[in-house]
């Protein structure tokens, strides 16, 4: 009972994976999309090996189409995903990349279709090198695409977005990189006549294939929020920051101190990223970027702060403890009394009468 519930779990995410996959082949919107439905397909189709682990080996068609091993394909998959993020990728450099785990997965096949040629680790006591191999292979590819992420896209991608990619890589490339351990530890501890099954490691091999399973379903839902339609619901707007500001950074920092901030133009109440953008010479997706990568906030959380600051400052100079609070919150920006007391309770955590009433 308990293995077909597991089989159960294992079939419902191998068939949403694939879904997904599918999806992403109709749209085929770029080729980072492409990548992205190469790995659900791959990871899906891996799982089936799980879930018909007695049928695929009736007939070579089967073993490739549910067979084990897919998983060697995955590391380069997540590189090119993350290479794509950039621009598109030649045949020549996909070719290349894709040689090496194409001939293990051959050599893997012909291991698995030829009973006469002794190639099981787990029979015989001895690590197979082909398991080292893919070892050595997800590390090299973990370490490229690694260097990818953290040189290149952490440059050009908006914090947010960045930060779910990141979390996507680590927490799919961990089993990855854990798996083939323990078929390694496998062989080891058969070899010196220990059973694989009666020992701790055993609880944590379960464990960690348990978590692959939980991130294979957060993939398909990842790769779910990657579709245009899907995007356009939860993630509007370029995900990459405009080119502009990337050589431009600094400029458009001084534009900002110097006509935001320092002739106060958060002052004028109908200021607005489009109006602020067409003054200084920019676009309003510059002007959002900037704030976004170096303030972490939208452009109307930024002027609210520094129209809450300015309204600090009036309020605290001697001359202006006459004056009506509401006026002032008006000459700083503030369109009406609700709004004002909103936002400076929204940023201060107090009401701007017991802000005032401070000594």
């Amino acid at each position: 009972m308990a293995d077909s519930f597991a089989d159960g779990i294992l079939f419902f995410i191998a068939v949403q994976l694939l879904i997904v996959a599918a999806m992403h082949f109709v749209e085929r919107k770029n080729q980072k999309s492409i990548f992205l439905a190469l790995i659900c397909l791959v990871n899906g189709l891996w799982y089936f090996y799980f879930v018909f682990h007695q049928v695929w080996k009736r007939d070579l068609l089967l073993g490739i189409l549910i067979g084990p091993d897919k998983n060697i394909f995955l590391p380069v998959l997540i590189y090119f995903y993350l290479k794509s993020i950039q621009g598109r990728l030649t045949f020549k450099f996909l070719g290349l990349h894709l040689l090496l785990p194409l001939l293990f997965y051959v050599i893997f096949l012909f291991f698995q279709f030829s009973p006469d040629i002794p190639w099981s680790a787990h029979a015989y006591g001895e690590v197979s090198v082909l398991i080292v191999f893919a070892l050595i292979l997800f590390g090299v590819y973990f370490l490229k695409a690694r260097k990818e992420l953290e040189s290149n896209l952490k440059s050009i991608l908006l914090p947010k977005v960045y930060k779910r990619i990141k979390l996507f890589f680590y927490a799919f490339y961990a089993p990855l990189l854990i798996i083939p351990l323990f078929d390694i530890a496998n062989a080891l501890l058969t070899g010196n006549g220990q059973s694989f099954d009666s020992i701790p490691i055993q609880t944590a091999r379960e464990l960690v294939y348990a978590s692959n399973y939980a991130l294979s379903y957060l993939l398909s839902l990842y790769a779910l929020t990657e579709l245009s339609f899907v995007r356009k619901l939860l993630f509007p707007g370029n995900a990459l920051v405009s080119k502009n500001l990337l050589d431009n950074k600094l400029h458009i920092d001084g534009l900002v101190e110097k006509e935001l901030i320092g002739k106060k133009l958060f002052q004028n109440a109908g200021i607005s990223a489009d109006s602020f953008a067409s003054k200084a010479g920019l676009t309003k997706k510059e002007i959002l970027d900037y704030l976004e990568l170096t303030r972490k906030v939208s452009f109307s959380e930024f002027i609210n702060r520094l129209r809450v600051n300015e309204f600090k400052a009036r309020v605290s100079d001697a001359k202006n403890q006459h004056l009506d609070l509401v006026g002032l919150a008006k000459e700083c920006g503030f369109q009406s009394k609700s709004t004002f007391f909103r936002v400076f309770k929204e940023i201060e955590g107090i009401t701007p009468n017991e802000y005032k009433k401070q000594p």
